[in-house]
């Protein structure tokens, strides 16, 4: 039988010594864990780790990941989920040929970047399943007009996007440059490194991202949850819902203000089966 494996990351500030002064203070995203938490509890999750406010550091997060990878073997589910800031700051170590930006989570005490996610993904067993749910800006990347989900009422004006400001990610990097470039580079490194232990060319694992808006926009919080926590969590209606991923990332885009368009795409190793799975089924 397979087993279900959760790691909810949620925290509504960092560490302000890390981040030029900048506290990113939020309201939501530890109520968006609970949220998280509670789904997966609800869907028979046997395991789970909570990496909230000071604990959401860069060491705990990657700890947590390659210690899932560690466990986990093939068709067993992992879910992480974060919450709370994102951002894009330049590519330091040249392998984003694209645009030249990187996308990251903020933690507590620094930045993880979708580099060192990817290599992690190099850790997994063949075919292990991995949703990674985050409901933070720029995230789109990071693996219309709607019906306001229920909680949101009045407070549509009062809408608080999670993207660091783009003059504080900049004096963040600046200051902490041989840091970040030295993370970045050492990511690089280790995919090279564990691809060629492997003899692989790619992780071997499946990845369904479920972002909260695309790569260029931003994500917001109303009242006490992320608008996109709290658009998969009515359209999971307590485990009531029957169907596809694709039809519940259908309906939690629907369930979504046109101001930000949620995401679904699945990386790596494409698992027909998993696509056709209820969202969340073990």
């Amino acid at each position: 039988m397979p087993t279900g494996h959760a790691i909810h990351i949620g925290l509504n500030s960092v560490d302000p010594d890390q981040y030029d002064g900048w506290d990113g203070q939020l309201n939501a995203p530890e109520n968006d864990l609970q949220e998280m938490e509670d789904l997966t509890t609800d869907a028979g999750f046997g395991k789970k780790d909570i990496l909230k406010g000071e604990a959401a550091t860069r060491e705990n997060v990657r700890n947590a990941i390659a210690s899932a990878a560690q466990s986990l073997e093939s068709d067993d589910l992992l879910v992480i989920s974060y919450s709370g800031h994102g951002t894009r700051v330049p590519d330091l170590n040249g392998d984003e040929r694209r645009d030249g930006k990187d996308d990251a989570w903020c933690l507590y005490d620094g930045l993880l970047f979708d580099d060192e996610l990817e290599y992690h993904w190099y850790l997994f067993e063949k075919d292990v399943r991995i949703i990674l749910i985050s409901d933070s800006c720029h995230s789109g990347t990071m693996s219309r007009d709607s019906v306001l989900p229920r909680s949101f009422g009045n407070f549509v004006d009062l809408k608080v996007p999670r993207i660091m400001p783009t003059s504080v990610a900049r004096r963040t990097i600046r200051e902490s440059r041989e840091k970040y470039t030295e993370i970045q580079l050492a990511a690089a490194s280790a995919i090279e490194t564990v691809r060629a232990e492997k003899g692989i060319d790619r992780p071997q694992c499946a990845v369904r991202l479920l972002a909260a808006c695309m790569e260029s926009q931003l994500a917001f919080e109303v009242g006490a949850n992320g608008v996109f926590t709290e658009a998969i969590m009515q359209a999971w209606d307590e485990g009531k819902f029957r169907g596809s991923y694709q039809s519940f990332y259908r309906l939690v885009t629907a369930l979504t203000p046109r101001y930000q368009t949620p995401q679904h795409r699945v990386d790596w190793n494409r698992l027909p089966a998993f696509d056709q799975q209820n969202p969340f089924q073990i």
